[in-house]
């Protein structure tokens, strides 16, 4: 049949060659080659998300440490995409320049003691958090206080961002299973409930399902950082014709054909000569061609071959010859 025009649905990612031209150089760089190349939000999403929510309508925001993303998701179907270029990182070196500490002690405090809405720490609050430095002998002090309003006023720009881009995605009114944060900033005390405040969606933090695959010895896994891990993890599984354990066949190296096994004669066992290795002399010789002698079978007497039969024999040879030689010759004579 010929038609004017065709329509279909299309899903398509606009990004800069450059990127995936930067993971083929260093993947070749280490020997591996990329089997394929898959959509990270999309294997997130299967690792935190339920199927429910994804049909339902569901707004999926992984919280990073470079950059914060959002999916959403209706009717089981990846509806919009968006990043903001600000993350965990950004939280870091706001705490950095702030408090005047290194990155490395900046993202440690970050960790241990990070918590947003100082409001709701209710006597964490009131603590205040002593840092000594080593090489100079100083120390400065920190409220919890202070360092929670720090890391709220950097996540409620990053929430407001996101929530524009739901508001632009045109799916706002349809996210009937609200906002599901996942990703290593997800864990932060209180942050659930600021990307309620601020969004009005009812908000649960996604942990990733790790139910299909083992997980023994390693405790992180369960944690809302691994997402993307277990994402991609979960999608090995589904492809079934890669297999990481046995090695691939060389296919221009020759078979190797098994030679073909030559049955070898039994030795007759030598026979246990007793004596020291060092004993060289000529009684030593005489004692083993004995020893040897005895070991052989004995053989009948009228198939010895000796001397005096040899000679025996070959003196009737001759007597005999001699004799007819002599024996014509008188004939010529007489005649």
């Amino acid at each position: 049949t010929v038609c004017e025009t065709l329509e279909g649905n299309f899903k398509i990612f606009i990004g800069a060659r450059k990127y995936i031209s930067n993971i083929d150089i260093i993947l070749g760089e280490l020997g591996i080659a990329p089997a394929q190349k898959l959509f990270l939000p999309a294997l997130t999403a299967e690792a935190v998300l339920t199927p429910d929510e994804m049909d339902n309508g569901v707004a999926l925001i992984e919280m990073g440490g470079g950059v914060s993303s959002l999916s959403i998701f209706k009717g089981g179907i990846l509806r919009h995409y968006s990043t903001i270029p600000f993350g965990g990182k950004s939280v870091t070196n706001d705490i950095r320049y702030e408090c005047g500490f290194g990155e490395s002690l900046a993202d440690n405090i970050k960790l241990a003691f990070g918590a947003c809405i100082p409001e709701k720490l209710q006597s964490m609050s009131d603590k205040i958090l002593q840092i000594n430095d080593d090489e100079t002998g100083s120390y400065e002090h920190l409220p919890v206080k202070y360092l929670s309003d720090i890391i709220t006023c950097r996540w409620t720009e990053i929430i407001e961002a996101i929530c524009y881009q739901i508001q632009e995605s045109g799916y706002a009114d349809k996210l009937r299973s609200g906002v599901v944060i996942t990703g290593g900033c997800a864990s932060t005390v209180n942050m659930a409930a600021l990307v309620k405040s601020i969004s009005g969606y009812n908000v649960r933090t996604g942990y990733p399902r790790c139910q299909k695959f083992v997980t023994e010895g390693c405790p992180d896994i369960w944690e809302p950082s691994a997402s993307a891990t277990v994402g991609m993890i979960l999608e090995g599984c589904r492809d079934h014709t890669l297999n990481c354990l046995e090695k691939a066949p060389d296919n221009n190296k020759p078979e190797k054909v098994e030679p073909e096994s030559i049955p070898v004669p039994e030795m007759e066992a030598e026979p246990d000569l007793k004596g020291s290795v060092f004993e060289t002399g000529p009684e030593t010789v005489a004692k083993k061609q004995a020893a040897k002698r005895k070991s052989e079978p004995s053989r009948s007497s009228d198939k010895k071959i000796t001397w005096t039969k040899v000679k025996n024999k070959l003196g009737n040879k001759l007597e005999s010859a001699f004799d007819n030689t002599l024996g014509s010759l008188y004939d010529n004579m007489g005649n």
